[in-house]
């Protein structure tokens, strides 16, 4: 079971086998709205126990999320999801076939930009980073993503 946000809702997300019982394939199970802490009943009648469990995680480690990100500055949380982008745009430069010549010359000028003032950057501290068991890694980087297009 995977939890995943879409459309201002929580989709759960079920891997089901298909006719041919050789493969699987995703299937929504059932959706309810993303500004719910709690699991809705008419969610907890189409779930598992130990699915409403794992959902019932799922949330309260997106609420730890949400509060952490309401407490931090856009700018920490720019540098923060940085790494999962960077993680993104390696993946799509293996899958590219092609670049644009400016793109690849912005893209240089940036990183060495960034590079440099990172080299920089004192004091370094040694944070307590919040820990995300239950939340797949592109959810919490949608919840990053958001905060921040909220804060633009």
């Amino acid at each position: 079971m995977r939890f995943i946000t879409n459309n201002k809702q929580i989709e759960c997300v079920r891997n089901v086998p298909t006719g041919d019982g050789e493969s699987t394939r995703d299937c929504v199970v059932v959706s309810f709205d993303d500004n719910q802490n709690i699991i809705p009943a008419h969610v907890e009648a189409c779930l598992t126990v130990p699915e409403n469990k794992i959902l019932l995680g799922w949330l309260k480690e997106r609420a730890l999320l949400t509060k952490k990100l309401e407490n931090e500055s856009v700018e920490e949380t720019v540098l923060d999801a940085l790494p999962a982008l960077l993680s993104r745009a390696q993946d799509a430069l293996i899958r590219s076939n092609t670049l644009d010549l400016e793109l690849h010359r912005k893209l240089k000028s940036s990183l060495q930009e960034f590079d440099n003032k990172l080299n920089l950057f004192h004091p370094l501290t040694n944070g307590s980073p919040l820990v995300m068991n239950k939340m797949q890694e592109e959810e919490v980087l949608k919840e990053k993503l958001n905060n921040i297009r909220d804060n633009l």
